[in-house]
């Protein structure tokens, strides 16, 4: 797995966001194994990122599923974004849930840490 994420203790905790949510390296290991299920291999995905754990769980589980990451701010502007979306036509994009009416995707119903798939 990416980084030998797997090798780690299951239970020591690896990532801790700016709330204090933290995540151990077996749930990160679980959420890249159900991200990579949920996603078709070599796949294009853009990821809406922010500073939040939900963002980071979309690259380090798109990495360990031999998924292509293009990670963008979340505040990147629309007019960019969309020619970007229009060039590079990605198979998915993973962003937060209050960005899921603005994109326009549909959801392929896989959702967690306040993320969405589509």
């Amino acid at each position: 797995m990416f980084l030998d994420l797997d090798n780690k203790p299951k239970d020591r905790i690896a990532v801790i966001d700016d709330n204090g949510s933290c995540l151990t390296y077996g749930e990160i290991c679980d959420f890249s194994a159900r991200f990579g299920d949920a996603i078709s291999d070599r796949a294009l995905i853009f990821i809406m990122s922010g500073n939040t754990i939900g963002s980071l769980l979309g690259y380090v589980g798109a990495l360990a599923s031999g998924i292509v990451p293009l990670m963008f701010s979340a505040k990147t502007d629309t007019s960019l974004y969309e020619k970007l979306l229009n060039e590079y036509l990605p198979a998915y994009i993973w962003a937060s849930n209050d960005m899921v009416s603005k994109i326009g995707y549909a959801s392929v119903g896989f959702a967690e840490h306040g993320y969405v798939l589509m």
